[in-house]
């Protein structure tokens, strides 16, 4: 595959796979070939999709018959649009012959050197792959990931987690999500750890049989997709008795997942951990040999954090480094840290400090005397109301606890604006007003922490990743009635 991808004139290709062994196939191959792969988010709409492939040039799309057959029409219908075309493996794969996969297994076998010497040579520090933000609270961004970042952020979290050779993977967050392509795709690709890929994270039952059938280990999702595949298994949990380690990362753990983990699966550990798509993307896990609950570990090895003051009247502005348990910004420095987004004007996501180039994640956190990291939210979660800052993932928690995703997905969310100040309740259930306001009480939220409305949805909106879609809700909120309602 690489000798054809070599014949390709651009340097940015797309690539359009699922967790998949063929995802794996492509993009290494992409990397010999001297390429830049392109992991193209297919679940964000067409729109994202589209300005993706424009904003990288991208002249190619690689991807596969049996993919874009279960994809919407209007997805597929965006990457031409652009002007891309498609390439899909099963048509390289019928141009390459018996006589061709013979020498190059010969080759391979016995002259791995001049094999090697034909591999494209490329710096450190130039882009390995590109990656896209979320898109969960703004337009997607372009990040792009060099090999120095990759490699680095591997070598430091393999030195964490006390995997060996006789562990296995279940992957099946897909490569566009940077914890696929991390953690399910690129660790066991360079570790030399099995891996058995899964292409649909919300399949949920047949994830159970895989493990079932399977017998991985480790298993790596974002809470969402890791609570559905336990409550699959609720009736039979014996299928899941191999895993040892299951890391959660990509949005908080609630408590319920972590009782469903040691009652369904006692033999396991649950390992929260907190990453950036800009930084490669782990900044810090729990080590298996310390969890510390409530928090998402510890910064790995090479990686420094710094919690910031956030000055008053104007959150964006930072002030000096706080002490330890003093919540404020939370910035990153490291090897793993990208150079800086593709095509973005605007504020600079870096900020100079102590001789030192860091990273401004847009999270609160703390960080404990021991090193732990606690995490508040992010400051795009928060509103200013009255002087005071709101946190809305502290509203949305007590609702999240009573009423826990389904596999059908969130049956909670909030959001919320600041001028007029309106903050809402999203939710497909039948839930009053003063129903969640009192919830909101008994939880010890008083005073301005409250909804100002409740909306009933047939669906809560959620990104591919499993995150919920804020930017879709914040469009539904509606200012409050300049009508005047009448005496009571």
């Amino acid at each position: 595959m690489a000798r054809r991808f070599t014949a390709l004139p651009e340097t940015n290709v797309g690539l359009l796979m699922p967790s998949s062994v063929a995802g794996d196939m492509a993009l290494v191959a992409l990397q010999l070939a001297g390429k830049v792969p392109v992991a193209l988010n297919w679940t964000t709409g067409p729109a994202n999709l589209e300005h993706a492939v424009k904003l990288l040039g991208l002249r190619h799309v690689v991807t596969s018959n049996q993919f874009i057959d279960r994809l919407e029409e209007k997805v597929v219908a965006a990457v031409k649009s652009s002007g891309a075309q498609i390439l899909c493996l099963e048509d390289i794969r019928k141009e390459i012959r018996k006589r061709e996969l013979l020498g190059t297994l010969l080759a391979l076998r016995l002259r791995p050197g001049h094999v090697k010497a034909q591999v494209a040579k490329v710096s450190p520090e130039q882009p390995a792959v590109v990656l896209f933000t979320s898109g969960s609270e703004k337009a997607p961004k372009a990040v792009p990931l060099t090999h120095q970042n990759l490699l680095e952020n591997q070598r430091a979290s393999l030195s964490v987690l006390d995997l060996t050779r006789q562990d296995s993977m279940l992957g099946f967050l897909p490569l566009f999500h940077s914890f696929g392509l991390s953690v399910t795709s690129l660790m066991p690709l360079l570790s030399g750890i099995r891996v058995v890929h899964h292409p649909d994270p919300t399949a949920a039952s047949s994830l159970v049989r895989k493990i079932a059938t399977y017998q991985p280990t480790l298993m790596a999702g974002t809470p969402t997709f890791v609570s559905a595949i336990l409550d699959r298994a609720a009736a039979a949990p014996e299928q899941l008795r191999s895993l040892r380690l299951i890391f959660v990362a990509a949005e908080k753990a609630p408590e319920e997942l972590k009782s469903k983990c040691r009652e369904l699966v006692p033999g396991a550990t649950l390992l929260e951990g907190y990453g950036i798509t800009e930084c490669a993307p782990v900044i810090s896990v729990n080590p298996p040999s310390a969890p510390r609950a409530g928090t998402v570990g510890k910064p790995l090895p090479n990686v420094e954090v710094c919690v910031v003051k956030m000055e008053e009247g104007n959150p964006e502005a930072l002030g000096e480094e706080l002490p330890r348990n003093t919540r404020g910004m939370l910035l990153v420095s490291g090897p793993n840290v990208f150079p800086g987004y593709i095509g973005q004007g605007g504020k600079s996501p870096f900020l100079a400090r102590a001789g030192k180039r860091w990273y401004v994640t847009g999270d609160l956190a703390e960080v404990d005397p021991d090193g732990y990291i606690r995490l508040a939210g992010r400051l795009k979660r928060f509103l200013k109301v009255g002087g005071e800052m709101i946190s809305l993932p502290a509203l949305e928690e007590p609702l999240a606890a009573k009423y826990p995703p389904t596999d059908d997905g969130p049956r909670v969310a909030v959001e919320g604006t600041e001028s007029p100040r309106r903050i809402v309740l999203f939710t497909t259930l039948d839930i009053s007003l003063e129903a969640a306001n009192d919830l909101l009480n008994k939880s010890g939220l008083r005073g301005i922490m409250r909804f100002d409305d409740v909306k009933r949805l047939d669906k809560i909106p959620t990104l591919g990743t499993g995150k919920v879609d804020n930017t879709s809700l914040r469009a539904l909120i509606t200012p409050p009635s300049s009508v005047s309602s009448p005496p009571r």
